[in-house]
């Protein structure tokens, strides 16, 4: 009787032994599945952000239309139609355009915009423009800020839409703190603000969401 007891207890212990092997063996398969779905998500995560900052540039190159605008070195009144060019620490062009200009409270060197456009020569070549409904012009510091609705195309046909944007255009670097919402033939990009350094040739997000267009990575 002991020895047939002391069977189904071995019995009973293997079973407990192959159904622990079981269980082991599935969670282990688990963690190394979501390891792999992990490493995946991060691969064409990094896919993502390199095609995107380093896209070829098309051959469809912006046009600029200067016909109608007049080139503005001192300003002393409003005008319509104004154009102001400049350019960066690289000898970069940048060009400004706006519907109208007007000296803040007489202040040549502050100038209001509006209706304004500004495009900015890059190192490769490629240009990024920049349309906003308004904006002032801080000459004495090269600096061009935008106000709301600010909508950027770059030649590498990526499109931002975001509001607030401070141009540095004597470093041609982009900045915004506000909500920015990126649109490219890869997918879309949402951050809460955003840094672009033509020196560094970088873009830098912050708190990034992704929606992946899945047919067009590479």
């Amino acid at each position: 009787m002991e020895k047939k007891l002391e069977k189904q207890g071995f019995e009973l212990l293997t079973d407990n032994n192959e159904k622990n092997s079981f269980i082991s063996y599935r969670y282990s398969r688990f963690v190394s599945l979501i390891k792999l779905i992990f490493l995946a998500t991060a691969s064409a995560l990094v896919l993502l952000i390199v095609a995107w900052s380093f896209s070829s540039p098309s051959d469809e190159k912006i046009t600029i239309s200067l016909s109608n605008s007049k080139p503005i070195k001192n300003i002393s009144e409003g005008l319509t139609n104004g154009r102001f060019i400049g350019k960066d620490d690289n000898d970069q062009t940048y060009i400004i355009t706006a519907d109208y200009a007007e000296p803040i409270n007489g202040n040549p060197r502050e100038i209001a915009l509006q209706i304004l456009q500004a495009d900015l020569t890059l190192d490769d070549g490629t240009w990024i423009t920049l349309k906003a409904p308004g904006g002032i012009l801080k000459r004495s510091r090269n600096e061009l800020l935008l106000g709301d609705s600010v909508y950027i195309y770059a030649d590498n046909r990526f499109e931002v839409f975001t509001n607030l944007v401070k141009i540095d255009l004597s470093k041609s670097i982009i900045t915004s703190d506000n909500q920015i919402n990126m649109q490219s033939p890869y997918g879309n990009l949402v951050a809460n603000s955003f840094n672009f350094d033509n020196n560094k040739n970088n873009l830098y997000f912050s708190n990034v969401k992704l929606i992946f267009n899945a047919k067009q990575l590479p």
